[in-house]
């Protein structure tokens, strides 16, 4: 049979929800949104997109949004 099986873009659903999460609590705390509009519809699309496997159109953007939002690892 062979062929390459897609990743499942679970992973890529939970960073977008984690970060859109992270929005709405700061949004909640600050009344300041830590997203711009069109970063949260990005993680929007991602969270309902119907497709259940790895997009790669997603990555670069996604892993940017990543860099920017996530508390750095401790060492």
């Amino acid at each position: 049979m062979g062929g390459v099986q897609a990743k499942p873009n679970a992973e890529q659903r939970g960073h977008a929800a984690h970060i859109r999460q992270m929005d709405d609590n700061n949004r909640a705390t600050t009344g300041q949104n830590m997203l711009q509009q069109q970063d949260r519809q990005f993680c929007n699309r991602i969270i309902h997109d119907p497709d259940t496997n790895h997009s790669p159109k997603y990555d670069q953007h996604l892993n940017s949004l990543k860099k920017q939002h996530y508390p750095p690892s401790p060492p």
